[in-house]
């Protein structure tokens, strides 16, 4: 016995000293907070692109992160004339340098955004590219001057330029680190509206021979999804890339508290750094700038891509989020929408609670308001509230089903006269089914319930396949119940 607690107490001393140089290490190198902020508001005059307000996006930005924690010495600004290819380049190897393995990392961009011609084998024939500096407008280059033409486009960040130095970012940070990207531009291509500066809005810049009718407009966020969509590494940190408008939109600017003009995902994310809970997802901070750019510029809709949006915002575990469905459209006071009907089992009569945004986990929390699907499609459904006017913006809550009613169509169900069943069975059958909803008996029936000697089953009666089989199954209500409901859900889907 002495030398068993004596062996244990060896294993444990083992133990110890095996996972002491990680705990050291842990004291020693804490995840530290970087950013590298890129902006380009005073192109040249003689770049042809407007002047932008995105020095203000920085200046925000960076008063944001030093309230969640970012050291000023630790957040660096490449601004200007400083925003060329190369300056970009020289800016990530010092951030390679300054990173740790564990740490938390934010890139930012704001300026114009374009589409050049590519050689890669894409289906839209571009590359979603950043403005840098000294990059000239389409209008201002020869596009019959082929040398000319592929000496300026060089001055360009190309999309894959930019995800590879992000994935180098990845690497250098691994698995325990965190990467979030937010691009405050646009690259779809069309007019300018209104008196707001807007972020891209020119045409691609392509050569003579470029096929016009393969063009696709896109988004932003291509910038960072050209080099993500391969086969994933192992090793990489988890990333989210958080992009200020869809595929069809221009990005234009809005008004800060002062009245200047500022990106609208740069406002917005400053405005979410200045009070985030603790256990607020990266997911959840996506929905408060979605839910304060709504407001800012209605007309644009941002995007979130990435693996980590379950993961706490600036390093954390994993937080389970409980599902949830996004508000559609807000209807009147009292009745609202959403883009989840029957397919997604929510049936007319299921029960929905509406909880502020960002919330993982419903259980013992009170719902904002509670509302009732009264009418559901295939793909979407109506919601009528309890209180009206108790949601006023359609980003400001997030939808969680409280008690869900599956919409599915009636089953009609005979018994088989087989020799195993008698006027009995038949009748303690009705009496079974009596209760059951979407169920009725019929001698056009679709399933027939079949009593066996050893098992009951079910079967399909347009092809007499067996749909289930069981010991006692057509004695049991709940074990019946659960078998049609599992018919019913085939028959809608099939």
């Amino acid at each position: 016995m002495i030398a068993m607690i004596f062996s244990c107490k060896k294993c444990m001393i083992g133990i110890i000293l095996l996972t002491l140089p990680c705990l050291i290490k842990a004291q020693i190198n804490p995840s530290k907070k970087h950013a590298l902020l890129v902006a380009v508001a005073d192109y040249p005059e003689t770049g042809g692109w407007d002047q932008l307000s995105a020095l203000n996006d920085v200046q925000h930005l960076q008063k944001g992160l030093k309230n969640q924690g970012f050291d000023s010495k630790n957040i660096e600004q490449l601004v200007n004339m400083q925003v060329t290819k190369t300056g970009i380049q020289a800016a990530f190897e010092r951030l390679l340098k300054r990173i740790q393995a564990g740490d938390i990392v934010v890139v930012h961009f704001s300026g114009h955004g374009l589409q050049l011609e590519t050689n890669a084998n894409k289906i839209d024939g571009l590359d979603e590219c950043f403005v840098t500096y000294p990059a000239l407008s389409p209008e201002k280059i020869d596009i019959n001057d082929s040398v000319k033409l592929h000496t300026e486009m060089a001055k360009y960040l190309r999309g894959h330029e930019l995800g590879e130095l992000l994935k180098g970012l990845r690497k250098k940070l691994g698995p325990w680190g965190d990467l979030l990207v937010m691009l405050d531009f646009c690259n779809s291509g069309g007019a300018t509206r209104g008196e707001n500066k807007v972020r891209g809005g020119k045409k691609p810049l392509v050569s003579k021979s470029f096929k016009a009718n393969q063009h696709q407009r896109s988004d932003s966020s291509q910038l960072f999804r050209e080099a993500q969509l391969g086969a994933e590494l192992s090793g990489l940190s988890p990333y989210c890339v958080i992009s200020a408008t869809r595929p069809e939109e221009l990005d234009t600017e809005t008004k800060d508290e002062n009245g200047k003009g500022i990106g609208p995902l740069s406002y917005a994310a400053y405005l979410s750094f200045q009070k985030l809970s603790s256990t607020i997802t990266y997911q959840g901070l996506f929905a408060k700038i979605q839910s304060t750019m709504h407001q800012l510029v209605k007309e644009q809709h941002p995007l979130l891509e990435g693996n980590a949006s379950n993961k706490r915002v600036f390093g954390g575990a994993v937080i389970q989020q409980e599902p949830f469905y996004e508000i559609d459209q807000i209807v009147s006071p009292a009745l609202l929408t959403i883009k989840a009907g029957n397919l997604s089992g929510l049936g007319v009569g299921t029960k929905l609670g509406f909880y502020p945004i960002g919330t993982t986990q419903t259980k013992a929390l009170k719902p904002i308001v509670i509302g009732t699907i009264t009418k559901s499609n295939r793909y979407d459904a109506e919601i009528s509230l309890e209180t009206a006017g108790s949601i006023k913006n359609s980003k400001d809550a997030w939808v969680f089903v409280l008690e869900k009613q599956m919409a599915l169509p009636k089953i009609m169900v005979a018994l088989s006269p087989y020799k195993h069943a008698s006027p009995e069975d038949k009748s303690s059958l009705e009496q079974l089914l009596i209760n059951l909803p979407n169920v009725g008996m019929s001698d056009q029936a679709d399933l027939w319930l079949v009593k066996g000697e050893e098992k009951d089953s079910i079967l399909i009666a347009s092809n007499a396949s067996c749909f289930a089989a069981a010991t006692g199954l057509l004695q049991s209500a709940d074990a019946l119940k659960e078998q049609l409901r599992r018919y019913g859900q085939y028959q809608f889907l099939s």
